[in-house]
């Protein structure tokens, strides 16, 4: 031995571990859409993500609800915020190859507040409608319109609902806990999900009770389910005593900028008895739509009031007068709402 340290060239043993995976593309497009589109709320929806990152098994669908209430009235109309998680979830499904977005109406889940269940079923028809004449204008074809009450017969969506129920205990908001189980059925029936919410903060990481990042917490502890989680930020208000709120929820419309065919936006805005910081706060949101719109369906023109208007325009004037072409991904999809069955077959 002359005290060298010679390497072999020879092949040695084979490692016992697995080879690494290659990350899949859809993965870095994703992360790359969280990071660099403003509609996202980015750092919850990266923590709320870190499953795919290691997991990296693709999502069978992305997933938002749409509540139909506050606690003490129903919704009386659907803010344009709402557009921003549809636009959200769209730029989602179409990072991640997803064949479909599912929207679920909770129309079952106000009943637990104790509203006259006709007005429920009548609030629900409006935002049904509403919701597919969006998905026929802007061209989200991939987008499936669901009822809560819908899924109550399945078998499955019972036992996951009374075993939530064990896991929770008898002091578990009726609400909350019905909307875990949406996510976990959900979950389970569509091959894995992400789930789309919103935060009141972009930065934030622990949610409040106000907000679905809390609710988010939940999920696992109540019903086992382990979906991917991302977030756009709160609608935005025009009262200084509360200027943020649910995108999908309004009591008073005279707050906020509405999905309404007689709705002139520069008109509300110029009118706002508001401060300053609350006005710019909306007028961000409406920047913000403005730049996912634009991304996703067309360009838009003007100042920020006619480009929002323009948005109004695309979904309630006459198709003659609307702005450019049909987006690109075209076909309107069907003109009701479509099963959960229709959608896996997608």
């Amino acid at each position: 031995m002359d005290g060298l340290l010679r390497i072999s060239t020879r092949p040695g043993p084979r490692s016992s571990q697995p080879p690494r995976r290659a990350r899949p593309s859809w993965l870095d497009r994703l992360e790359r859409a969280v990071l660099q589109d403003p509609g996202f709320a980015t750092r919850p929806s990266l923590l709320g993500l870190e499953r795919l990152m290691w997991s990296m098994a693709r999502p069978g669908a992305v997933f938002m609800g749409i509540g139909l209430c506050s606690a003490r009235a129903l919704s009386r109309g659907l803010p344009i915020d709402v557009l921003q998680m549809l636009l959200a979830a769209e730029r989602l499904r179409v990072e991640v190859g997803a064949p479909t977005t599912v929207v679920l109406v909770a129309d079952q889940h106000a009943e637990l507040n104790a509203f006259e269940p006709e007005a429920i079923r009548r609030r629900a028809d409006v935002t049904v409608r509403t919701l597919l004449r969006v998905r026929a204008r802007l061209g989200l074809s991939g987008l499936c319109v669901l009822r809560a009450s819908s899924l109550t017969s399945d078998p499955l969506y019972r036992q996951l609902l009374e075993d939530a129920r064990v896991r929770a205990g008898a002091r578990a908001n009726a609400y909350a806990l019905r909307q875990a189980v949406d996510v976990a059925y959900m979950h389970r029936a569509l091959d894995g999900i992400i789930k789309l919410g919103w935060v009141l903060s972009r930065q934030r990481v622990h949610g409040t009770n106000l907000d679905e990042v809390a609710f988010d917490q939940w999920v696992q502890d109540w019903t086992c389910a382990t979906p991917a989680f991302a977030y756009t930020a709160s609608g935005r208000v025009l009262d200084d005593r509360a200027p943020k709120a649910a995108p999908y929820v309004e009591v008073s419309p005279s707050r906020r900028v509405m999905l309404d065919p007689r709705e002139d936006v520069a008109a509300k805005l110029a009118g706002a008895a508001v401060s300053r910081s609350t006005l710019n706060g909306v007028k961000n949101q409406l920047r913000t739509l403005a730049q996912s719109y634009t991304r996703m369906v067309e360009p838009l023109r003007g100042n920020l009031g006619q480009r929002t208007q323009l948005i109004l325009q695309r979904l309630y004037g006459p198709r003659r007068a609307m702005v450019g072409p049909l987006p690109r991904r075209g076909a309107e999809g069907p003109k009701s709402e479509t099963s959960l069955e229709a959608s896996r077959g997608r």
